[in-house]
């Protein structure tokens, strides 16, 4: 049954919300100081010598995908976090992983849940870094900002409040 968030929930997601943003600020950080490596030698490898304008117009380009790349992650979370949210609670029962480089955090998961009154769930893409903390049988809060969704696309989980205690302590 959905029902409406608790100030208390809604202050947790808030933090969840807060480590996907930071997760994805240093993402986009990593591809941006890649980007501007490959940018710059690039331009120290040409025949020409360098000049000036080829450094200014690739780090200043750089920069700007770098702060559109900000932007757009934290106008996802605005959208989420600004509207009334209902949630429920649920039981994570598969979870697939995919990892396309070798770290932790190019890992993209989605999970299938069932929710406590019995319906279930597929295909949830859980964003990094919260994958972390959840595994089978994990228990998970299932929000959204919408009771009339469409679809998993506007369903969001997050592990709850006890599972991280236990996961970390």
């Amino acid at each position: 049954m959905w029902r409406p968030i608790h100030r208390n929930e809604y202050y947790h997601i808030c933090r969840m919300e807060e480590q996907i943003l930071k997760h994805r600020y240093v993402m986009g950080l990593y591809w941006a100081f890649a980007a501007f490596l490959l940018i710059n030698s690039l331009i120290m490898a040409g025949s020409t010598p360098p000049a000036v304008s080829p450094y200014i117009f690739g780090n200043l380009s750089i920069s700007i995908f770098y702060g559109l790349y900000c932007c757009n992650a934290y106008l996802q979370k605005c959208r989420l976090l600004k509207n009334m949210l209902y949630v429920q609670n649920a039981i994570c029962v598969w979870k697939k992983e995919e990892r396309y480089f070798r770290s932790k955090a190019s890992t993209i998961v989605w999970i299938t849940l069932i929710t406590e009154d019995g319906s279930k769930f597929s295909d949830i893409l859980v964003p990094s870094p919260l994958h972390e903390w959840m595994e089978y049988e994990s228990k998970l809060l299932l929000v959204t900002p919408d009771l009339d969704y469409k679809g998993s696309s506007a369903l969001h989980a997050y592990p709850t409040h006890s599972e991280l205690r236990a996961k970390s302590g």
